[in-house]
């Protein structure tokens, strides 16, 4: 019923959306050149604020590296914490991402979104990621001694005898080591796919952080060309990149040694380079974001009730 009240003040309607209430579909197979879009979506996104993006960015990295080296002191446990609160923390990326293509806003608070925001299920999130990575540890070790069991027995065997040198065809185990090394990669792969929408999915989608792992894993699999052409430009802009930075050091040495002024334009080509990373790291959160999006079509925050003021 509307007041007829005199003395009240002006109202207006106004939508409040929560964080992490988008509606999200289904894993949907994209073309193979979206993997090249998402690029284009994310550096559309990250171009409107660069230096802000770099200082999220850092900041990220500072946090991570404080709760490593407090972690580092407890036995076992302390190697998987960080594991546990990346989601809660990385999410904020994705959700500053997801504001300021929505809405074009850029704030820095949004990269504590995961702190006020389906916090239990992020944290679920971290710790279906350590189960995860213990499985996958174990996978590692069951295959390692299926190829290397033979040699481990030789050795042990020769500190009884001393004597008996175990006698092997280095050629056969340098082909043991490349097979290894190409049969791990093919347990990382699947690793990697299943928390690699993980986190946007349990954030934006609301999933149950297992279910999400197993979400995810069909999605890249699903996509594998479009994800495979991205992998690949990812890979071409930190190649040129990585020259690039390697001739500007050459030319800084090789013309003007090791002076004063070789020691300065170091520096700031340091400086400039830190804040490049920094703007690539941002700028890979973003595809991951642009991806998902695309891949699981993100629609707009539901709203809730209209409130008035």
């Amino acid at each position: 019923m509307e007041s007829n009240n005199p003395y009240q003040g002006p109202s207006a309607d106004v939508l409040v959306t929560q964080a992490g209430s988008g509606t999200v579909g289904q894993a949907q197979k994209r073309p193979v050149g979206n993997g090249g879009a998402w690029w284009a979506q994310a550096w559309r996104i990250v171009s409107q604020n660069k230096l802000m993006w770099a200082l999220a960015t850092f900041v990220f990295l500072l946090i991570f590296m404080a709760i490593g080296l407090i972690t580092a002191f407890i036995p076992f446990i302390g190697t998987f914490i960080p594991t546990l609160f990346a989601p809660v923390f990385v999410v904020g990326l994705y959700f500053i991402a997801h504001r300021v293509r929505e809405q074009n806003t850029f704030s820095f608070g949004d990269l504590f979104v995961g702190f006020s925001n389906q916090t239990g299920p992020l944290f679920m999130a971290g710790l279906a990621q350590i189960v995860a990575m213990l499985v996958f540890f174990v996978l590692i070790g069951i295959l390692g001694a299926l190829f290397f069991g033979s040699e481990l027995m030789m050795m042990f065997s020769s500190f009884a005898d001393p004597y008996a040198a175990p006698m092997m065809n280095p050629a056969f185990g340098i082909a043991k080591m490349i097979l290894f090394g190409l049969v791990s990669l093919l347990l990382i792969i699947p690793y990697m796919a299943a928390i690699w929408f993980q986190v946007p999915l349990v954030f934006f989608g609301q999933r149950n952080a297992f279910a999400a792992m197993v979400e995810s894993f069909t999605a890249v699999f699903r996509n594998f060309l479009a994800m495979l052409w991205y992998g690949i430009i990812g890979f071409l802009i930190f190649l040129v990149l990585g020259i690039a930075a390697a001739i500007i050091v050459g030319v800084i040495t090789g013309v003007l040694g090791q002076g004063v002024i070789s020691g300065i334009l170091m520096f700031v080509f340091g400086v400039v380079m830190l804040l490049v990373m920094l703007v690539l790291m941002a700028l890979y959160s973003a595809t991951i974001y642009c991806s998902f999006r695309d891949i699981f079509e993100l629609g707009e925050a539901a709203p809730q009730q209209p409130a008035s003021v």
